[in-house]
């Protein structure tokens, strides 16, 4: 066994590692975050606007609605994408702002692609870390 599967051999992320390094000015760039998250933000709502769409002709959709009060209108999802985008540009464009000039990126990628282990122990932290800011949040906003 060449030890290529191995937790803490980088083999394995090695290909897709360089592609991302070609792509590492974008990726660094301050403005990166806050907008890879409005594009998560809208493409992740985009199913459940298909699904209330698609409820004009296949009502029993629905019956799984929070909001039971039949169709939402084209001025609602206005409105909606309206406030994700303002929420987008008062809050979390300045926080990454300053986060990426008071932390001070690295300036490029190592050429090596990261362990499995590191990998992975620090997507579960950043899942930690998001849920636990998100929980805090909204016990202070609703509140």
């Amino acid at each position: 066994m060449n030890g290529s599967c191995e937790l803490q051999n980088s083999l394995l992320l090695q290909p897709a590692w360089d592609p991302i390094r070609c792509r590492q000015d974008l990726l660094l760039s301050p403005l990166f975050p806050a907008c890879f998250s409005f594009v998560a933000n809208v493409s992740l709502c985009l199913p459940f606007a298909v699904l209330e769409c698609l409820g004009q002709w296949w009502p029993w959709l629905w019956r799984y609605k929070l909001r039971g009060l039949g169709p939402v209108g084209p001025t609602a999802w206005w409105g909606c994408l309206g406030r994700v985008a303002w929420n987008q540009v008062a809050c979390i464009l300045p926080t990454t702002l300053l986060m990426h000039y008071l932390l001070r990126p690295p300036s490029s990628l190592p050429p090596e692609a990261p362990s499995c282990l590191r990998f992975l122990s620090e997507v579960v932290l950043c899942l930690l870390l998001f849920d636990t800011m998100y929980f805090m949040f909204h016990v202070l906003i609703h509140r």
